[in-house]
Parts: structure tokens; C-alpha cells; sequence
């Protein structure tokens, strides 16, 4: 019970780092290049190696942040290659998205020639990608789509909550998160209430959607947080020494967040008994075995 945890990362020792921790859903991104800065394909095939690597399975479900939609189109002049054979989310964010004008009937055109865009290129398979001595392309297994809306809604060019929300269930996108565009430290509970998400996560379930929420959360947040009914909640900034989202992983800042969470969660529902691994019981730096254990 409760939010499983994601954990964005920029490169492949911060991948080992989470990877190490325990997250439930690795994600990649370049935060340098924005809230839902796109990979390099160097830096996202370096990362799913060291996800192949892990040898317990199941492995933690991948995602990739693929932009904005404004940045997709015939016209955007994408050609790069992304290999989605082993991810299982990828993101669309929708910053500026009503530059594309006012009506609901222009954004879904525009996400609609987004996608189209984005599926040529995931169709671009390279050669290291075909079998049978190059005779038969691989199957790409078309990955699940997430199409983020931002908190702050109008402030960055974005179509409100409850717009974005409309628009995934229009095309049948897979899920909603709800994210911040302007990491400027403040977080996503200082742009919308508890409430309003509690409401969004109760429609996304009627809806058959995943419902995620990110945006600089911090463990003091996640008594509020984890009551609304998310399927995900998703972190950076938190996981990174000093709440910097620029700066790298730290095992530590990420165990004291994966305690945080447990605690709420055993606040609001009660204990659960479970088979955590060593990182999930012991902070980095000590030592303990693998056991089944209540949570505290």
C-alpha cells in the first residue's frame, strides 16, 4: 500500500546509486536540459546497461523523459534514435503548449503530431537493433505513455490540471503526472493543495490512468502526499546532496527519503509487513541482511 518511488537520474553511476537504493521506477532525464529534459541516446543506453546488469528480478520499471510537446513536430528537425526495448514509461510535458492556441481541438493536435513524431523516431531502428543478419527488423514494444501537466498551469503556458487530464483521457494515454516546470524551490504543495490532487488521482483511477506526483517533494511533504491516492511519487532534488537537483545522487539523502516515505505511509495505513532489501532496512554505510521485517 502506498506511492511506489521514482527516482530521475542523469547517468549511469547515479542509475548504480539508485539502483543500489531500491527505487521502484528508474527514470532518466538530463535536469540541466529542463523538467523533463530529453536524454542524449549515448547517456540512456549507458544507463539501461547498468539496468540490464542487476540480476534480481523483477528489475525496477524504466522511464525516460522524452521534452515537451512543443519540442516534437515533422518540423523540430528530432532525427536522434531513442531505444525503448527495455522502457516501460516514457514523458511529454506540456510547457507552452497553448502557444499552440486556445481551444482544447489545438492542443490535441499538437500532442497528436507530437506522437507522431516520437514514434518515427522510436522506429528508427539501428543496426545493432535487427536480427536475422539484417533481414528482419526487432519488434519495439511501443513503451507506456505518461503526459505530464505542470502546477503551475497557466504561469509556464500550460493547459490547467483538469485540461491535461482531458487531453490523456481523449487519446488514451496511460497515465498523468503532475510536475513542476519552474524548479526555483518551490515545491509542488506550494502551487496546488492536497485536495485538488486528491481529486485528480480519484478520476485518473475512474479513468483506468496511472496517477504520479513530483516536483522538488520533499520528506516533509509526504504526510500530505502519500494520502492522495498517487500510484507514484517522484523525486530528484530530494535524492541529491544538499536538495540540489544539479548536484549528484547521494545514497544517504536517498535512505533518509525511503524512510520518510515508509513512515508515512505506516502512518496513514498502518504497518506492513514486508522483504526489503538491505538498503531499504540499513542506511549506507551499515550493515544488514536481507529479512522480512514490520515497518516501524
Amino acid at each position: 500500500m502506498g506511492p511506489r518511488l521514482l527516482v530521475s537520474v542523469r547517468n549511469a553511476g547515479e542509475a548504480a546509486v539508485a539502483l543500489e537504493g531500491g527505487v521502484e521506477l528508474l527514470d532518466v532525464k538530463d535536469p540541466a536540459a529542463g523538467s523533463l529534459g530529453m536524454p542524449t541516446p549515448a547517456v540512456l543506453s549507458e544507463i539501461v546497461a547498468c539496468w540490464r546488469a542487476v540480476d534480481t528480478l523483477p528489475r525496477p520499471t524504466l522511464s525516460v523523459a522524452l521534452g515537451e510537446v512543443v519540442e516534437w513536430g515533422a518540423d523540430c528537425g528530432r532525427k536522434e534514435f531513442v531505444d525503448v526495448r527495455d522502457v516501460g514509461y516514457v514523458k511529454l510535458g506540456t510547457r507552452s503548449l497553448c502557444a499552440a492556441g486556445t481551444r482544447f481541438s489545438d492542443w490535441s493536435d499538437r500532442l497528436q503530431e507530437a506522437w507522431a513524431e516520437v514514434e518515427r523516431v522510436i522506429e528508427r531502428m539501428p543496426a545493432s537493433a535487427v536480427r536475422n543478419a539484417g533481414t528482419e527488423p526487432c519488434k519495439v514494444t511501443r513503451p507506456g505513455r505518461i503526459l505530464v501537466a505542470y502546477a503551475e498551469e497557466g504561469q509556464v503556458g500550460a493547459p490547467s490540471l483538469d485540461e491535461t487530464l482531458a487531453l490523456a483521457e481523449a487519446q488514451q494515454w496511460d497515465g498523468l503526472l503532475i510536475d513542476t516546470c519552474l524548479k526555483s524551490g518551490r515545491g509542488l504543495l506550494t502551487w496546488q493543495p492536497p485536495t485538488r490532487m486528491t481529486e485528480l488521482a480519484q478520476r485518473c483511477r475512474e479513468a483506468g490512468l496511472l496517477f504520479g506526483l513530483a516536483g522538488q517533494v520533499a520528506a516533509r511533504d509526504l504526510p500530505q502526499l502519500v494520502t492522495v491516492g498517487a500510484d507514484v511519487i517522484g523525486i530528484r532534488s530530494a535524492a541529491c546532496r544538499q536538495g540540489e537537483r544539479n548536484a549528484e545522487i547521494d545514497p544517504r539523502e536517498l535512505f533518509r527519503f525511503k524512510r520518510a516515505l515508509r513512515e508515512a505511509v505506516d502512518l496513514a495505513y498502518g504497518p506492513v509487513t514486508q522483504v526489503v532489501s538491505r538498503t531499504s532496512v540499513a542506511e549506507p554505510g551499515t550493515s544488514c541482511s536481507t529479512k522480512a521485517v514490520s515497518s516501524p
